[in-house]
């Protein structure tokens, strides 16, 4: 359908379908890599999205760290991410300033837990993935 990232439904609506299609639960998500793209609008509809659909996570965003490479920022960070939580700690969104125990400012142990990573792309392309990262 027709979706515009700037609106939490449509961000809802991708968690949901995601979760649905892996036959998982919004509970055991406990590590979300956001799209992140700094603009207070869209942001803030991430937000509403992910605090009204999953219950006890931590979230980072990678951008801030790589850039924007396009197409391929999506792959970069969740390749970083993986890394970290392989290394046991999650870097902290890059330059914010905010104390928030949800979306994180430093460091944190990476948790036991369901990853979920949100991307979205020019065209209106939107993507969520959950990963198991427990071996």
């Amino acid at each position: 359908k027709e979706c515009d990232w700037s609106s939490d439904v449509c961000s809802s609506d991708l968690i949901v379908g995601a979760l649905e299609m892996s036959k998982r639960r919004a509970k055991d998500i406990k590590l979300v890599k956001t799209h992140g793209t700094g603009t207070p609008t869209n942001n803030l509809a991430e937000r509403n999205a992910l605090e009204n659909t999953l219950y006890d996570f931590i979230g980072t965003s990678y951008k801030q760290h790589i850039g924007h490479t396009v197409a391929a920022s999506g792959l970069l960070e969740t390749g970083l991410i993986l890394d970290d939580i392989n290394a046991g700690t999650i870097r902290p969104i890059k330059n914010r300033s905010e104390k928030d125990s949800t979306f994180i400012s430093a460091p944190e142990v990476a948790p036991d837990g369901l990853l979920l990573t949100l991307g979205a792309g020019m065209g209106n392309i939107y993507a969520a993935a959950i990963f198991d990262t427990r071996v």
